[in-house]
Formats: structure tokens, C-alpha cells, sequence
């Protein structure tokens, strides 16, 4: 099952023409597996979903955050957040149109349908761009794996953010070959919408972009000064973030060299090394004048309609800009790296240096004979994919999935040799190349599901990167002579089956196998809304019991930190929609805390409750914030809950007025 791929041109009577009846006669078996895979990854999906809960209540932070924007309140405004109001729009319109409130059940519904269609983007990327029907399905299983951190914490910014990329892979992928004038305005608009979803994610996706397009686009990259500025964009954009903020700590350290090696690897092999006139030139002169339309328009539409539902242009800077702006100082997750993968993303940039140097001499060519070129794409992205999945021996990186693939996404944009490349299938290239790169920084300063999330364009650049070694040596093959190679086209089909299957029983049906039973063996949550949910008998009770007791006590409901499934769950809302996020102490001002503390004492029954599991993760709150004291103060505990794996939750009521004399 071949097409023809599209990130190569092929010439007009190459067999890849041939290649591609079949493929159409093939697309009814093709989709058949498809549906097949998605229906096995729903399932694995919902089975997973629905039996997690995150302690950390990210969850319950967004869905109650959305709760209060879809039921009038304006963001910002009235409803805290740093996501940005594209966010807000998307999901609003969502439960509007299919007119529901916002629920657990439904966020997690939401949850799985973005996991499986973001799976299947990078595969029906991965099909378009290498004809490889095989390569597509091991690109589909690959990335459910890897998404499988979407199961903690659904409507989470993050997971909305991946679906973009993976659509703005897709765009680029699939749009620029045939319809290269309305694919440009759509990155241009998916630029703005991921600025305004979340705005350090929708620069770094500018910087790739407009890197491709400086490179490849002719009337661009005749401008040397243009070229630099750039390249240096695309390259210090992740360097200049890192030293504004945690500099000192080895694991930024380390995570700055790997992006610095990785991008300044991409900018040598993307270089051009002579002015590039084919069938594109004259037509992609306008392309950099309809992404920056695309942006514009995007751009003013999605600040338009948050503006009309009562947002006012200082609160949404101060949410999206000055407050995220000032997340590593309230939550910082490092990750692990070892000294290889500092050795490893330097020595590959230098192998980057010397085959861009080497194909400038050769007149843009690859500087490898067929064959030996061939097997080195082939084993780069095998490394990548099951780098990528965390199967060994190509673990480089423990618990940082992209700190051998990374480094080798520059292979995306240098291409066989024998490829006719045009403008399109240059920028093509390039951009995937950026794109995957600039997607993985999202793992800073939070290195939590996001470094999977960021690392899933990956898997399309592992896919790539095997696609262009099989047609190189099926083209050496081809050749008259004996290559010493005993591979022949039959071969190298079985090997992308054996990787397909591969990828299949470990990422989609062993995951599907232990999902179900997991899901079986637990507990449902007594709790409308949630009541898809399942835990483990203990944790499900405590819970239970702890949403029936705040039903009973409670008008009003403060919790220590911020778990506002609680809030979610048991109807009661809280003092009043400025919630403040998890660590509210530190993003509410003194004001803000003021009335929070007089709209409890005016609903004559508030409560708090206390997380005591993670209430550690954000640091000791400051005794002296006005909520803080007003928590410690003004209230005493009525009962506890305890859970093994939840901790323990203590559920406090104001303290008894003193008696009069």
C-alpha cells in the first residue's frame, strides 16, 4: 500500500507514479485499518482515561475554569488563567454548541478524541509525505504511545496545543504540495492561534516557520541579512528563554545545549548554498504575504470575540503575558539528563556541519553513495521512533523521550541525493524539521506530560527519515552493478511490516490488554458527572465520602491548594470566580484574596479543604497571604479522609463563634 510521497517530487514516469494506482486501489484496505487502530486506540484511550485521576488536580483547574467562562464570566477578567482565549473559545463553543455543562466525564471524552485524532494526524502526515502505508501505521502506534501522558490531565492547555501542531503538521504536509496558496494562510492563522493559546508555544512555531520560509522561499532567501537574522531567531529563541529564567540548575544546562545543538543543526544543512529557480519560484513569492495575512486575520478574529464576551485588553496581558510569564517561579519540574545526551546532540550537530559542508561542494547533493546513505537514514530514524517510545537499546535519555531524537531532526531537511526537490518540498522539509524541534522546548520549565506531548513531531521525523533511506535503496537496487547490499524491494517491505506490528503489539495492544483489565478491576466513582470514572475501591470511597461531606457542610468551598474537581464535583462552588489557579496565594493580590475571604464569610457555610498529598509540590504557602491566614485562623478541622495513595483530606469548618458573657 504505497502513494506517491509528496515530500519528494518525484519525476514525471518514475515508478513511483506506478507505485501510486496501486495505492488508490489499495485505499479501501488502507482505511479499513485505519478504522480498525482508532477503534483499538479509543478504547485503550477511554479505559486509561477514565481510570486516573492526577492528584495534582490540573484537571479539575481547567474544567472548572472553563465551567466559569462557558457559564458568562469573562476570562481574566473574572475567571484566572494564563492559557490564552483561543483556549477558551474552542472549548467554549464546544459545550455550547452541544449544549452541556462542563463535566469530568465529558473533559474526558474531549480528552480521548484528542489522543486518538492527534495519532492519526501524524500518521496520515506520515503517509503523505513517504507513500508508506507501513510507515504509517507504525507512526500511528508510536505516537498513541508516546501520548500517553494525555491520560492525567484532560482540557489541559498542553493537550489542546499538541492537537494544533499535529494540524499544523498536517497543513504543511499535506496542504503546501496541493494547495499551496490556502496552506500558507492556514499556518499563518495556526500561528495565532497557538500564540493565543499559549504564547511562548505560538513564538517558537513563528521562529520555525519563518526560519523554513528565509531558507527555501526565493524571494526570501536571496536576502543574506535576512537569512542570519533568521537563523539566530530560530536558533536562540529556546536559549534566550532558559537563561531568563533557571539558568543555574544543571538540567536547564543540559536542556540548553541539546536545543542549541539540535536547531543550530537544522540551520546548517538548511542553508542555502546557491539561489534555488524551479516551477515554484514565481508563485512562492507570495506565500510569506498570505502566512502574515492568515496570521493577522486569525489574530484579530480570536482577540475580537474574547473582547465581545467582556474581556478587557489589560486583564488578558495581564493573564497571558505578565502571569505566565512568572510560572518557573511557581512551579518548576526538571528532568534527567546523563552526559551522553550532551555528547550526543553535539556530535550530531557536527555531523550536520560537515555533510551541509560537504554537499555545498557537491552542489547541494548528499555527499554519501545510495546505499551507505540509505541504511544511515534508516537507522537514524529507527532510532528515532524507538527512542521516542522508550524501547531499548536507543534509551540515551532516561526520562527525556526526545534526548536522542531530537539531534537527529536535521536529517529530515537533507534529503537524498536523487530527489528533484522543489520549493515546496524544501519548505515542506524544513518546516517539519523546525516545527519538530521548536515543539519539543514546551517541555521548559515544566518538564511533566509536556515533553511528550512536545516530542510527538518527532515521530514524523523518525518516519521521514525511514521512508527516504527505503527509497534510496530501493533507487540502489534498481542500479546495474552489485551494490553489496543484500537487501531487495520485497525485503525492505517485510521490514517495514515487521516495524509496523512491532509497533502495534507494544504500543496499541499490550496498552489495550492492560487498560481493560485495570479498568475492570476498579471502582466507579458515586459522583454525577464523574461517575465514568474509575479508581481503586479505597480511593474511590475516599473521595466519595469527601464530595458527601462538603455537599452536607458546605455553601462555599476553599481548597488547600487548589483541587477543584472538588468544587466540580460537589456543586459547591467557590467564594467567588477568582480562583487563582492551584497556588492562588501567590497569583491573587492582596484585594483579590480580600474579597475571596469576604464572599466566604457572606455565604455563612464555607469550608476548606486540605490536600495534605500534594499540598508540599508548591512550596509552604506564605502564613502571612490573606487567604493563608484567613485558612489558618478562622478555621478547625471537622474530619479527615485518608487515602493510601491520595493522602490525607481535611475537611474544616469555621471555628465556633466564643461564647458570650
Amino acid at each position: 500500500m504505497t502513494q506517491p510521497p509528496l515530500m519528494t517530487d518525484p519525476p514525471a514516469g518514475s515508478r513511483w507514479r506506478d507505485l501510486s494506482a496501486r495505492g488508490r486501489a489499495a485505499r479501501g484496505g488502507a482505511g479499513a485499518v485505519y478504522l480498525a487502530l482508532c477503534g483499538a486506540c479509543t478504547l485503550a484511550a477511554f479505559w486509561t482515561v477514565f481510570n486516573h485521576w492526577a492528584l495534582y488536580d490540573d484537571q479539575g483547574n481547567n474544567e472548572w475554569t472553563l465551567r466559569l467562562f462557558v457559564d458568562g464570566h469573562a476570562a481574566y477578567n473574572q475567571v484566572f488563567s494564563w492559557l490564552g482565549p483561543f483556549y477558551f473559545e474552542v472549548w467554549g463553543a464546544v459545550f455550547k454548541l452541544f449544549g452541556g455543562t462542563v463535566t469530568t466525564d465529558r473533559a474526558g471524552g474531549i480528552q480521548v478524541a484528542i489522543w486518538v485524532v492527534a495519532s492519526l494526524g501524524i500518521a496520515v502526515s506520515v503517509h503523505r509525505a513517504t507513500g508508506r502505508f507501513t510507515l504509517a501505521v507504525a507512526s500511528l502506534a508510536a505516537a498513541f504511545g508516546l501520548l500517553g501522558t494525555l491520560q492525567a490531565e484532560p482540557l489541559q492547555g498542553d493537550s489542546l496545543v499538541c492537537l494544533m501542531e499535529v494540524a499544523l503538521l498536517a497543513i504543511v504536509i499535506v496542504g503546501m504540495p496541493r494547495w499551496p496558496r490556502a496552506a500558507c494562510a492556514a499556518i499563518g492563522a495556526m500561528c495565532a492561534a497557538l500564540l493565543l493559546t499559549k504564547i511562548n508555544v505560538g513564538a517558537y512555531a513563528m521562529c520555525a516557520v519563518g526560519f523554513a520560509a528565509a531558507m527555501t522561499i526565493p524571494s526570501l532567501a536571496r536576502w543574506r541579512a535576512l537569512r542570519i537574522l533568521a537563523a539566530v531567531a530560530f536558533v536562540a529563541v529556546g536559549v534566550a528563554v532558559m537563561a531568563n529564567m533557571t539558568l543555574s540548575t544543571q538540567w536547564t544546562q543540559y536542556f540548553m545545549v541539546i536545543v542549541l545543538a539540535s536547531s543550530a543543526a537544522l540551520a546548517f544543512v538548511a542553508w542555502p548554498s546557491a539561489p534555488v529557480r524551479d516551477e515554484d519560484s514565481e508563485s512562492s513569492a507570495h506565500w510569506p504575504v498570505l502566512m502574515v495575512a492568515g496570521f493577522g486575520t486569525c489574530f484579530i478574529a480570536i482577540l475580537l470575540v474574547i473582547f465581545s464576551l467582556g474581556t478587557t485588553p489589560g486583564a488578558l496581558w495581564n493573564g497571558i503575558v505578565v502571569l505566565a510569564s512568572h510560572q518557573s517561579s511557581l512551579l518548576t519540574e526538571p528532568t534527567s539528563f546523563q552526559d551522553n545526551a550532551i555528547t550526543w546532540s553535539v556530535l550530531s550537530c557536527c555531523v550536520a556541519w560537515g555533510a551541509a559542508a560537504a554537499g555545498r561542494v557537491r552542489g547541494g547533493q548528499s555527499p554519501l553513495a545510495e546505499p551507505i546513505g540509505g541504511l544511515l537514514r534508516v537507522l537514524a530514524g529507527v532510532v528515532v521512533l524507538f527512542s521516542l517510545v522508550s524501547q531499548w537499546p536507543f534509551t540515551i535519555a532516561p526520562n527525556q523521550v526526545f534526548g536522542a531524537a531530537m539531534p537527529l531532526a536535521w536529517v529530515v531537511a537533507f534529503p537524498p541525493s536523487q530527489l528533484g526537490l522543489t520549493t515546496t518540498a524544501r519548505f515542506t522539509r524544513t518546516a517539519v524539521a523546525g516545527l519538530a524541534i521548536a515543539s519539543a522546548l514546551i517541555a521548559y520549565p515544566v518538564a511533566g506530560t509536556q515533553v511528550n506531548t512536545g516530542a510527538v513531531l518527532l515521530v514524523a521525523c523518525g518516519a521521514i527519515m525511514i521512508g527516504d533511506g527505503w527509497r534510496e535503496l530501493e533507487w540502489a537496487s534498481s542500479q546495474p552493478g552489485d551494490t553489496g547490499l543484500p537487501l531487495r524491494p520485497r525485503m525492505l517491505v517485510a521490514l517495514g511490516a515487521a516495524l509496523a506490528v512491532a509497533m502495534v503489539l507494544t504500543q496499541i495492544a499490550q496498552p489495550l490488554e492492560s487498560a481493560q483489565e485495570d479498568y475492570a478491576a476498579s471502582t466507579a466513582l458515586q459522583i454525577a458527572g464523574a461517575s465514568k470514572v474509575r479508581l481503586n475501591p479505597v480511593d474511590a470511597t475516599a473521595l466519595d465520602t469527601v464530595v458527601a461531606d462538603i455537599k452536607w457542610k458546605c455553601r462555599t468551598l476553599l481548597t488547600l491548594p487548589g483541587v477543584y474537581s472538588l468544587n466540580l464535583w460537589s456543586g459547591v462552588p467557590t467564594p467567588t470566580t477568582s480562583t487563582g489557579g492551584t497556588a492562588y496565594w501567590e497569583t491573587l493580590t492582596a484585594t483579590q484574596q480580600r474579597h475571596v475571604i469576604a464572599a466566604a464569610v457572606a455565604s455563612k457555610k464555607p469550608c476548606v479543604v486540605i490536600d495534605t498529598g500534594i499540598e508540599d509540590d508548591y512550596g509552604a504557602p506564605s502564613p502571612t497571604a490573606p487567604l493563608i491566614h484567613y485558612i489558618d485562623t478562622d478555621f478547625v478541622m471537622f474530619t479527615q479522609v485518608v487515602s493510601p495513595d491520595l493522602g490525607i483530606f481535611q475537611v474544616e469548618l469555621p471555628k465556633p463563634a466564643p461564647a458570650s458573657r
